[in-house]
């Protein structure tokens, strides 16, 4: 008996050690994701910088920023333009089966894509994903009760004629990107002596500002703010004109996407 229970107690230990070791270990194809993005979308962003676009990466004004939106442990990549009207999305990829995929917008019109061959159709621009600010970037909240995962881009634009905040929940299915709107404020300037129009909408009604304050106070005490693990890059890192003809530093890509 002591011996059978002996063999029993073996075979246990080996299939548990099997197990665990089997668990923390990384199939091929894993391993190669963990690289495989940062090789694909390192092309993917030179080749961006490089064109045309190229020539606005030398100011703050143009960014290039990942976030794990779907929670899958790969960031997805986006970069585009973010000064006064100009809210643009000109590169949106995901990595999926080992390759860079294309995410579009569902039911997206383009509003905010004016780069040639890197057109997107969608119509939030860059400002609402990269690392947040006061004024604009991309946030992470669970719901308390719930426990789900809720991503909130903050955009918006500014002009003479006036500005506007904008607020809208993202998510990430797929390669398709879904957005919905929690809140937007704004202000359009009328001529000298004839004040301003503020507009105030929830969920895409339009309310009172009071109603604007209290709706919006209730959706953010249902949630729980955590770290979005967001990273963005600023064109001012990556390029320059000090020589009078653009000077890409590629070094600086590299490091943002963890290259070595």
């Amino acid at each position: 008996m002591r011996i059978i229970a002996k063999k029993v107690v073996t075979i246990l230990l080996v299939t548990v050690l099997t197990i665990v070791i089997t668990g923390i270990s990384e199939s091929p194809a894993q391993a190669a994701s963990v690289t495989g993005w940062k090789k694909a979308y390192q092309k993917h962003i030179r080749d961006y910088v490089k064109s045309g676009g190229g020539d606005d990466f030398r100011s703050d004004e143009s960014y290039i920023t990942l976030v794990d939106l779907d929670r899958d442990g790969i960031p997805e990549l986006f970069a585009g333009k973010n000064y006064r009207t100009v809210q643009s999305m000109d590169l949106a990829y995901t990595f999926k089966n080992g390759k860079a995929l294309p995410i579009r917008q569902s039911g997206g019109q383009g509003y905010a894509s004016e780069y040639g061959t890197f057109h997107t159709n969608f119509d939030i621009g860059v400002a609402g994903f990269v690392k947040s600010t006061p004024y604009e970037g991309l946030k992470m909240f669970k719901h308390k009760k719930t426990g789900a995962i809720v991503a909130i881009g903050k955009s918006g634009y500014s002009s003479v004629a006036g500005w506007a905040v904008e607020e809208h929940v993202i998510k990430l299915i797929g390669t398709t990107l879904a957005i919905q709107e929690v809140s937007t404020m704004s202000e359009e300037r009328g001529l000298p002596g004839d004040g301003s129009i503020y507009t105030y909408t929830i969920r895409g009604e339009k309310v009172s500002k009071a109603t604007y304050d209290l709706n919006r106070s209730n959706y953010y005490a249902s949630l729980q703010g955590i770290a979005s693990g967001t990273k963005t890059l600023s064109g001012r890192e990556v390029g320059s004109y000090d020589t009078g003809e653009l000077v890409i530093d590629f070094k600086a890509i590299d490091k943002f996407l963890g290259i070595k």
